[in-house]
């Protein structure tokens, strides 16, 4: 159905043609052409991108925190002014633009964001390192220099025997952990294809008690849903996701479900609900008791759910609920674990919904019609000022835009300067 959209630009000059014949030339039905498939083309593109893109999560922790000292940019420009003569000239001008102070960090993904300086002072007290001073010289600064500070968290690791925060309370008590939003190609979330998932809505989640994704507020999210749990074996969790985040390529969610009231079959829901999680996502959903964990579900895009298995089998060696337990225990098979690529999906064929479609429908015509309409408009006004002109011819336009004829009853003519020529009035028949 979308590939008629791309031959209506056609139909529009046929509609053109018959309009206004032949007094367009070609090169303009070929920009009629040409511009309508283009605008199609984007917002079908567009509307694909938004079908096909999917946001997950990434866990890194602060590597690098900077200060730039406020400083004022010098920038030249030209402006063009009157020469007093009727032209103009060019005058080139200087302005200054005052930066005020920047607190930035970078993550240990490569990542940079803004925050702020109670912030930044938090974090050099807790690392403690040694301040690098540096400076920017350049042309365009104001003075020729600029200075900033940074503080690396790699010179306190670089003192340490591990950098994993299990092994060494330091770096446990002064990691940072953060989650980063990346957007990825996922075309199974929108698909019929085999892979495709029950839709819930939002309400009937929260009706059934599935759990949406928590927000990161304070940089950072809790990977622990549906449980209250102390802040010491949240931070675990936290960190877990921090430092093997990026170097296995996983996100761990634990959620819990009430036991005696939503069986194991509110596992497979929540999973819906999710979309199947996100390609780096091992999400465990567990259902307790009075601290006896009565059944686990775990599901993630792996090609052999091998690690899903195995926690399950986990547990009904070990009901007792014992979170920190759990934690030694997914540090010991993170070598299990191996991330989906969804490129292997690349095959998976995703259509544009009903309302996507309309959408592009009725902007396309819009486009055509309007198209049409303008240069239709545009010929019958210079066929009206041609029109004009010739019948307007011996006429003047006076200064209330009226048309007077022209009066040569007492005009004068000089017939002197004609004297010395004849005039051949005879002709041949």
């Amino acid at each position: 159905m979308v590939a008629f959209l791309y031959i209506l630009p056609l139909l529009s000059c046929i509609v053109l043609f018959m309009i206004t014949g032949s007094y367009y030339e070609w090169h303009v039905y070929a920009f009629v052409v040409g511009g309508s498939m283009a605008f199609t083309g984007l917002i079908h593109w567009l509307m694909y991108r938004h079908r096909t893109r999917t946001k997950e999560y990434l866990g890194s922790f602060i590597y690098s925190i900077r200060h730039d000292d406020a400083w004022v940019e010098r920038q030249e420009y030209t402006e063009r002014v009157s020469d007093g003569k009727g032209g103009y000239k060019e005058v080139r001008r200087v302005r200054y633009i005052y930066h005020p102070d920047e607190y930035q960090y970078y993550t240990s993904i490569g990542s940079s964001y803004y925050f702020n300086r109670n912030d930044y002072d938090k974090i050099r007290h807790l690392w403690g390192t040694p301040c690098h001073h540096e400076q920017i010289c350049g042309s365009h600064i104001r003075g020729g220099v600029r200075y900033y500070q940074t503080y690396e968290y790699d010179d306190l690791l670089s003192e340490l025997p591990t950098s994993d925060p299990f092994e060494n309370m330091t770096v446990y008590q002064t990691m940072i952990p953060i989650t980063e939003e990346h957007s990825y190609v996922n075309k199974i979330k929108n698909s019929n294809s085999i892979f495709r998932f029950e839709d819930i809505s939002r309400k009937r989640a929260t009706e059934m008690g599935l759990c949406d994704y928590p927000d990161d507020y304070g940089y950072d999210m809790s990977p622990i849903l549906g449980l209250d749990v102390d802040d010491a074996i949240d931070e675990q969790f936290r960190l877990f996701n921090a430092y093997y985040g990026a170097m296995h390529e996983i996100r761990l969610f634990l959620i819990f479900f009430d036991s005696s009231r939503q069986g194991i079959e509110i596992a497979e829901k929540q999973r819906s609900y999710w979309k199947g999680g996100n390609k780096n996502e091992f999400v465990i959903c567990l259902g307790i008791s009075n601290g006896i964990v009565e059944w686990c579900h775990a599901f993630s895009w792996m090609d052999e759910p091998v690690l899903s298995m195995k926690i399950e089998d986990y547990f009904r060696t070990n009901p007792t609920l014992d979170l920190m337990a759990l934690h030694g225990w997914l540090r010991e098979h993170l070598d299990e674990w191996k991330c989906k690529e969804f490129s292997d999906f690349k095959y998976i064929k995703v259509d544009l919904n009903t309302l996507q479609y309309w959408s592009l429908f009725a902007l396309t015509i819009a486009a055509n019609a309007t198209a049409v309409y303008l240069l239709v408009d545009e010929t019958h006004k210079l066929e009206n000022n041609y029109n004009e002109y010739d019948n307007h011819s011996g006429y003047y336009l006076n200064n209330y835009g009226n048309y007077n004829s022209i009066d040569t009853s007492n005009s004068y003519i000089d017939t002197a300067c004609f004297s010395d020529y004849e005039v051949d009035t005879t002709f041949n028949r």
